[in-house]
């Protein structure tokens, strides 16, 4: 006698129990993954005079999230709003579950006097939290802020800047700038041309020496027809 084959109910029924816990199971384990007990990891990178700690509490986490509800661009926001962060980026990590935050600081090329701020290499105005640095060239600014010309001088000025030199700068006259490079003065005039009057100067300088002479003073205002201040060379 021939076993009866089973009524399609039944496997109808079988197989919906199936359908049932694989669905259940993968529900349970995406559930379970660790992206969505994500306790709070935070990696930074890049910081040099800000601390991680600092760049943390402004990036304003949200607590108790899960990493997929972590909004890349509103952090990036907040910690560009800090002036000493030139650049941002974030990155989720799935893998262990994490945020990634690496952000490019402003390097400080002068430090403004009177303000306790900044200058970086491009020109730009900022502040640094927390302990204050002390770079080797110093500027003496007419307002909070150089023109966009100015800033695009500042940085041919601060790209010739000998490396080791000390010195401070005085943009107050945008019409009338002046350098003090190691002791030497040099009248730039309006801030045009600076590439060539400081390869003037460059020039000049050794053959001061050769002669055994100091400079004290130079006029690059003119830079095809420079003058000078000198003074007797010490030994």
């Amino acid at each position: 006698m021939s076993e009866r084959p089973a009524s399609p109910d039944l496997a109808r029924a079988l197989w919906g129990f199936v359908e049932a816990f694989v669905v259940g199971g993968a529900l349970v384990a995406l559930w379970m993954m660790p992206q969505w007990l994500w306790t709070g990891d935070v990696k930074v990178v890049g910081c040099d005079r800000l601390s991680p700690a600092f760049v943390e509490r402004t990036a304003g986490l949200p607590a108790h999230a899960t990493l997929y509800r972590v909004d890349p661009e509103a952090i990036r926001r907040r910690l560009m709003a800090v002036s000493a962060i030139e650049n941002v980026r974030i990155r989720r990590w799935l893998f262990p579950p994490r945020l990634e935050i690496a952000i490019r600081e402003r390097m400080p090329r002068a430090a403004v006097l009177g303000t306790g701020g900044y200058l970086d290499a491009w020109g730009e105005s900022f502040t640094l939290p927390g302990s204050p640095v002390t770079p080797p060239v110093t500027a003496l600014l007419g307002s909070a802020s150089l023109s966009p010309e100015s800033r695009l001088a500042l940085r041919t000025l601060l790209g010739s800047w000998p490396r080791g030199s000390r010195g401070t700068l005085d943009l107050r006259d945008p019409a009338s700038w002046s350098v003090t490079m190691d002791g030497v003065t040099l009248g730039l005039g309006s801030p045009t041309d600076l590439s060539r009057k400081l390869s003037v100067y460059a020039h000049l300088q050794p053959l001061a020496r050769q002669s055994g002479k100091t400079l004290q003073y130079v006029d690059l205002r003119f830079p095809e027809a420079p003058t000078i201040r000198t003074s007797e060379a010490t030994r």
